[in-house]
């Protein structure tokens, strides 16, 4: 299995199919002080995203806050152990945010993954937002379309921008 790494500045990789598990989305972790991950993957292989995590040097009791993309599974299969393990902040668009507290239209079926669902703390509701995290500010874009609640972070860090695309894709199988 392959190793976490360093992106750019404080911007790092710590999960994927070849990274955490099979079944994990690309999972990122900014570093603003505090600890953000975007996404937490599906689950199976949170253990490994906590390992990578302290592979870097962190501390996990710096986490404090995970965004999500989107409400599937290898995206936020992971959220409730992140949360009690670690208290992080849940935030999503407020469009998935039934999806992940209740465990509907996640496709946890098609990964034969059981999902605990989890509470969102933050719910994002415009079409733009700032987000500051220690000394770092994301923003996220709402693009509806592969779920009815999918974002887009970025961060602009010494002069590039980093943009976490995720699933930019649609229109999404799943009936709403």
């Amino acid at each position: 299995m392959a190793q976490p790494f360093h992106i750019w500045q404080d911007i790092y990789i710590v999960g994927s199919a070849e990274i955490s598990h099979p079944y994990d989305c690309c999972v990122y972790l900014v570093d603003a002080g505090e600890l953000v991950l975007i996404d937490a993957g599906a689950g199976k292989g949170f253990n490994r995203l906590v390992d990578n995590i302290l592979a870097l040097g962190f501390t996990s009791e710096k986490l404090s806050s995970i965004i999500v993309t989107h409400c599937h599974i290898d995206h936020i299969g992971a959220l409730s152990q992140f949360r009690q393990e670690y208290g992080v902040k849940i935030i999503a668009h407020e469009l998935d945010a039934l999806a992940i507290e209740s465990g509907k239209w996640v496709s946890a079926e098609f990964y034969g993954v059981d999902y605990q669902p989890c509470p969102v703390d933050i719910r994002l509701e415009k079409a733009e937002h700032n987000l500051r995290f220690g000394r770092h500010e994301l923003k996220t874009l709402h693009i509806p379309g592969h779920t009815r609640g999918s974002i887009v972070v970025y961060i602009d860090i010494a002069g590039k921008r980093i943009l976490f695309g995720q699933d930019i894709h649609g229109p999404c199988e799943v009936a709403w």
